[in-house]
C-alpha cells in the first residue's frame, strides 16, 4: 500500500538572505554546520546543516527544468523551504514578473517559475511517485532491517519514507 508524501515545495522569496529548508530529507551532500538566521518577524532560528537540492520544476506550458541549488541551509524551525532571490541574483540569474508568475532565467533558459498561491510564490515541482513506497526505500537504503528503518523514521520524522506496511516481506531479503 502506498502512502502520500507531504509536499515540501519551495517558495521563492525576494527578502531571505539564503536558500533554506526545514527538511533534511531534501538535502544531498549534507554537512553539519552551525549558526543562526532571522525570520522576517525577527525570530532567531538555528542552522544545523547544509546541502544541495535538486529540483525538477514544472514550467507553465508543461515542460520540466532540472535545477540544482547549492548551499541550502537546514533550519528545522523554518515554516517553508525558501529559495533566495538575493543568492540567485549574485550568481547572474535574472527575474521577470508577469501576473501571478515570476520567471527565473539563466541566460535565455527559464530555470523555474514561481506561481502565486494566494500568499506566496510557490515553485511547482514534479513529485516522484516511485519514491513513495516503503519497498523503494528499503531497497534504496541497502535492504535495511525493517526495525532499523522504523527507528530511523522516528528519528527523522521529516523523511519522505512511508511507514512499513503490515506484514511487509522483501523477497530478496528472504532469499539471503
Amino acid at each position: 500500500m502506498e502512502q502520500k508524501v507531504r509536499n515540501k515545495s519551495f517558495y521563492f522569496d525576494t527578502a531571505c538572505t539564503s536558500h533554506m529548508t526545514p527538511y533534511a530529507g531534501r538535502l544531498l551532500n549534507y554537512s553539519v554546520c552551525g549558526g543562526f538566521v532571522k525570520s522576517s518577524s525577527q525570530k532567531s532560528m538555528e542552522i544545523v546543516g547544509k546541502g544541495d537540492v535538486v529540483m525538477d520544476c514544472v514550467l507553465r506550458y508543461g515542460s520540466v527544468s532540472s535545477f540544482c541549488v547549492r548551499g541550502v541551509l537546514h533550519v528545522p524551525d523554518l515554516a517553508h523551504p525558501l529559495i533566495s532571490w538575493r543568492k540567485l541574483r549574485e550568481k547572474g540569474y535574472t527575474e521577470f514578473g508577469e501576473g501571478d508568475y515570476i520567471l527565473i532565467n539563466k541566460g535565455t533558459k527559464v530555470v523555474f517559475e514561481a506561481v502565486f498561491d494566494g500568499n506566496l510564490f510557490k515553485i511547482p515541482e514534479i513529485s516522484h511517485p516511485a519514491h513513495i513506497t516503503y519497498d523503494f526505500w528499503h531497497q534504496a537504503l541497502g535492504h535495511l532491517a525493517p526495525s532499523t528503518m522504523d527507528k530511523s523514521l522516528q528519528l527523522y520524522s521529516d523523511a519522505d519514507i512511508p511507514a512499513r506496511p503490515t506484514n511487509y516481506v522483501c523477497s530478496s531479503c528472504v532469499k539471503s
